[in-house]
């Protein structure tokens, strides 16, 4: 009698304590549903401590710690259910995507392929082994499991959208267009889709188009930095600088550490003849990044239409130093040094700018001029013509006039 006293009372035991905690998990659920991690996870330890050896209470736990940014955490716990359960699919998924957000790819890609082995029917897995495979550069593995993806459900969005960027980088354009108008056509809200479709259109030079998909990638994604830059960009590229100006300020309101776009917005504002602003953004691009050939050339610029010619070579010879490539810098200087009559190192700047860039007829044309001071009316002459030819408009009275003292 005792002894059947003492069964029943173990099993009426256990059954009040499996009961407390999956009642303690119940209320942790109700938490994680409305996104009150700390209270979720509260009960969820609770139930983990009346009961260590259920998987699903330390799924939910780690899912609250992941929720949280508690990556190291929310992995402790799936790796407990993995070790009470080598086979959970959901275990390695969840924890391939705390992985995932520590930027440890390597162990990202074990568990997302473990997930995928296990389920194979899980496109999200496959999805993300190919995000993974991206961030190690390994482009191959990327496409072959975004398709696998997309294979196993069309409508998945984002593999289309990421395959096609990666298509993108790998230069197979037409590829990667086509990915892209698949995701619009599954989600024609899908604001990051709008921004990389937008790129191809720009690089295409259908600037108009490309405007439309970057207006669109800012109405369905909000404050979304990329597409205001290329937007105000495509501005730019159209010459519609005081349109640009709105987006520039847009983007650097909201990362005031970028320096290409105190840059470009400088280059809107110079082109808007506003020197002293552009002057601004370019004295912040160097701020930001001293590494940029560009800004040197474009503050030198100001300093050319202010005259200072002086300050506008030391810009210059910066722009040089950081790229010798350069032809615009060199062009300038020869400009500049013209200005302040150091001929010699102007003509020998306007030969270089034309040895690297030998489509600048208006180099062609300044030095010309040079020649045509120094009296070398036959290098005059020559230079005018290879404007002419290049579509430069050339003067007749002064051409018909260069040509008799060229003796041609």
């Amino acid at each position: 009698m005792k002894f059947f006293v003492l069964i029943l009372s173990l099993i009426i035991g256990q059954s009040v304590f499996s009961q407390t905690a999956e009642t303690y998990y119940e209320e942790g659920t109700q938490y994680l549903g409305l996104k009150q991690y700390p209270q979720a996870i509260y009960f969820f330890s609770i139930a983990i401590d009346l009961n260590p050896k259920e998987e699903s209470y330390f799924i939910a736990r780690g899912t609250a710690y992941d929720s949280l940014g508690k990556f190291i955490k929310a992995i402790r716990d799936f790796s407990k259910v993995i070790k009470l359960n080598p086979v959970s699919d959901k275990a390695f998924y969840a924890r391939g995507l705390a992985f995932d957000s520590l930027e440890d790819y390597n162990n990202a890609i074990v568990d997302f392929t473990m997930a995928s082995i296990l389920d194979p029917e899980n496109d999200k897995a496959f999805y993300n082994l190919g995000r993974a495979y991206f961030h190690e550069n390994n482009y191959e593995n990327a496409i072959l499991n975004y398709t696998k993806a997309i294979e196993i459900n069309p409508l998945n969005d984002k593999a289309f959208n990421y395959r096609g960027y990666v298509n993108y980088l790998m230069k197979n354009y037409n590829l990667a267009f086509t990915d892209y108008n698949q995701a619009l056509k599954i989600n024609p809200e899908y604001g990051i889709s709008y921004c990389n479709r937008g790129i191809i259109y720009y690089n295409n030079n259908k600037i108009d188009s490309s405007i439309l998909d970057f207006s669109n990638a800012i109405r369905f994604k909000k404050n979304y930095l990329d597409a205001y830059l290329n937007r105000a960009n495509a501005y730019s590229k159209l010459g519609s600088f005081s349109l640009a100006l709105p987006d520039y300020n847009k983007y650097i309101q909201i990362d005031s550490t970028n320096a290409k776009a105190y840059l470009w917005r400088g280059i809107a504002l110079y082109n808007l003849g506003k020197y002293d602003d552009a002057l601004l953004d370019f004295n912040k691009s160097l701020d930001v990044s001293s590494d940029t050939a560009n800004a040197f050339l474009w503050r030198g610029l100001v300093y050319y239409q202010h005259k200072d010619y002086k300050s506008a070579i030391k810009d210059f010879d910066l722009s040089i130093k950081q790229d010798t490539n350069q032809a615009e810098s060199y062009a300038w200087r020869g400009l500049a040094e013209y200005n302040i009559k150091l001929f010699n190192q102007a003509l020998n700047d306007y030969s270089i700018a034309l040895s690297l860039n030998p489509k600048d007829a208006a180099t062609y044309i300044n030095r010309s001029s040079l020649y045509y001071d120094q009296k070398k009316y036959g290098l005059a002459f020559k230079d005018y013509c290879s404007a002419g030819d290049l579509g430069y408009a050339l003067n007749k009275e002064y051409f018909l006039k260069l040509k008799k003292l060229a003796g041609k």
